[in-house]
């Protein structure tokens, strides 16, 4: 068994010494950026209540940044971090995406 283990293991070692491209420092960058301005619509949508023409202008503009921060941020991690991280923004999306399903019909 242990054997079977160490095999594996050195068949995984290629993959889990993937290079990181070389345009990780700026995506993260603007990833980060992306994900500030989704929070600061956040706080303050500026949108006057019962615009649902707003609202959905809004959605769709978080669900349109925060499938591109995901995007950008996803070669430049790896092994659980990458798996995490993606989940939240694969959930994050999912809930815009289902709010957009709800409110803009």
């Amino acid at each position: 068994m242990r054997g079977a283990l160490a095999l594996l293991f050195l068949a995984a070692a290629p993959a889990l010494a993937q290079p990181v491209p070389v345009t990780c420092q700026r995506d993260m960058e603007e990833s980060s950026r992306l994900i500030r301005g989704i929070q600061q619509r956040d706080k303050n949508p500026g949108i006057a209540r019962g615009d649902m023409v707003g609202l959905c202008r809004l959605l769709r503009q978080n669900e349109k940044d925060m499938a591109i921060a995901r995007n950008l941020q996803a070669p430049c991690l790896t092994g659980f971090e990458k798996r995490e991280t993606l989940a939240m923004f694969d959930s994050n999306i999912v809930d815009i995406r289902e709010a957009i399903a709800r409110v803009c019909k």
